[in-house]
């Protein structure tokens, strides 16, 4: 791993024992929020009412919020609140309520308040615009007769004080082509007799909305049953592709991850009794994309590493694996950086349904990058050097490593000189033998006990004929008859 020009090559396989103890942790406390505390189920899976709704003057979630916890005591603090940009289309998921008597009246009680509040229109259509000079009811009506045979059937007119800002609300004309005359009729006669601003004939028309539905946990099971039949199957075509495109010890490994993330985010969920909704479902099927897409770009340098530097014998696979991860790891960094830096933002800025998505994303991407560093490589080094193979490797390694050990122990232990001595002197009988020094030999007793001095070699009386070194000089004599230096020449002749 280099950072900033330098090389950092950090031990993971070494501390797997960590990081699987840490995992080890994280998963229990995850099955226990499970058990004990349960999900934070949406209406669509537990069941609830959803009320959509256009307001007359725009509003926005606090003030929302505000109407509902009139209604707390009936557990509509969990309720989903979202309002369009413009603050006139509301839409409201609200927990169900078993009595159905009192679910009436709440649902009664709360279009009351927003009626009161902020005005729900009558009709189907809502034709909203300004008009450059002020105009009365009576005059507005009296133009919208004429379409009585355009489909027209009922309508509502509502004007500012000043005049100058209507709003129509009609039945809702079925025929496309009787829409159409009619819209472009009401809007050339609007500006023949008051004028209407460019581009501002709001509608565009507006359909509104006043929608209530029961929803019932139906649905939710539906789609969670299918959610589970997509993973399984999922899970199976990804056991399928990793083992024919790398081996199949690899696949087993990035499943583990894969069910280690989703365990953990589930218990996340279910410690921050966060609401799981669809778009919950969605992210969470997305986030086992991500998570598996980094396991398989680490396995895949793996895969390389172990065609180019295992040739010689000399490494063992938890080496070729933690180099490996080592090469990868800025490039795993930077890219869930930078994939956290939107979805944080969302978490932040985004409406309530976004950050439903965005939470589980945001944990999701966590937990797969660190699952595809610290899970999936260490399960993959474990299992492999269960072959025979690199189980040879590392055996011979340990040998070699336990062989360098000892020579630096040697090192450390015997010094040279006065100091060897003094070293030696305070190590004992295993030591000496571990460090190759040979124990002095105590001298020989006689029968009394008493220590007898080791006898001097005699000096060795030399035969005759050989020769003999004079004192004092390098060459040596002999005791026969001097031979001539001419005898010499004639035998070299």
């Amino acid at each position: 791993m280099y950072l900033k020009g330098k090389e950092y090559k950090l031990n993971f396989i070494g501390r797997k024992k960590i990081w699987f103890g840490v995992s080890a942790v994280l998963v229990l406390i995850s099955i226990i929020a499970f058990s004990l505390m349960g999900l934070n189920l949406g209406i669509e899976f537990r069941g609830g009412f959803l009320l959509r709704t256009t307001l007359e003057s725009p509003a926005t979630v606090p003030q929302v919020e505000d109407i509902l916890s009139k209604y707390a005591d009936q557990g509509l603090g969990k309720s989903i609140i979202q309002v369009s940009d413009d603050g006139l289309t509301l839409t409201m998921r609200l927990p169900l309520i078993e009595d159905e008597s009192a679910q009436l009246k709440v649902i009664e009680g709360i279009k009351s308040d927003l009626k009161e509040r902020y005005g729900i229109p009558q009709g189907e259509f809502m034709i909203k615009t300004a008009l450059n000079n002020p105009a009365a009811a009576s005059e507005v009506e009296e133009i919208l007769e004429r379409y009585k045979d355009k489909g027209l059937q009922s309508y509502q007119v509502a004007l500012s004080e000043e005049g100058k800002s209507l709003s129509v609300y009609t039945n809702r004309i079925s025929d496309e082509g009787l829409r159409v005359q009619f819209l472009n009729g009401v809007k050339d006669d609007l500006n023949q007799r008051y004028g209407l601003p460019e581009d501002d004939f709001t509608g565009p028309v507006r359909e509104v909305i006043l929608d209530e539905e029961l929803v019932g946990s139906e649905w939710g099971k539906e789609i969670s049953r299918k959610a589970i039949i997509s993973l399984v199957v999922f899970l199976a075509i990804i056991l399928v592709y990793i083992s024919f495109r790398f081996e199949f010890k690899m696949s087993v490994p990035a499943i583990v991850a894969l069910v280690h993330d989703t365990i953990i985010t589930v218990g996340v969920y279910a410690l921050t009794r966060r609401q799981v909704t669809p778009a919950t479902v969605i992210a969470f099927l997305t986030i086992l994309g991500y998570s598996l897409y980094d396991t398989i770009v680490v396995f895949d340098r793996i895969s390389e590493n172990v065609n180019l530097m295992d040739a010689s014998g000399r490494r063992t696979y938890s080496e070729v694996v933690n180099e490996s991860v080592n090469q990868t790891m800025m490039r795993s960094i930077g890219t869930t950086l930078t994939t956290l830096l939107p979805i944080f933002t969302i978490l932040l800025f985004g409406g309530e349904t976004l950050k439903d998505f965005a939470f589980a994303l945001f944990i999701g991407v966590i937990l797969g990058s660190a699952s595809s560093i610290f899970i999936a490589p260490e399960i993959l080094a474990l299992w492999k050097e269960t072959e025979p193979r690199y189980a040879a490797i590392r055996s011979k390694a340990e040998k070699q490593g336990a062989r360098e050990r000892v020579i630096k122990k040697r090192a450390e232990v015997v010094p040279m000189g006065k100091k060897r001595e003094e070293a030696v002197g305070k190590m004992g009988e295993k030591e000496k033998a571990a460090a190759g020094v040979a124990a002095k030999q105590p001298a020989r007793a006689d029968t009394k006990g008493a220590a007898q001095p080791a006898a001097k070699p005699s000096p060795k009386t030399p035969s005759k004929g050989a020769p003999k070194k004079k004192p004092g000089s390098g060459k040596a004599t002999t005791r026969g008859p001097a031979v001539s230096k001419k005898k010499k020449k004639k035998k070299k002749r």
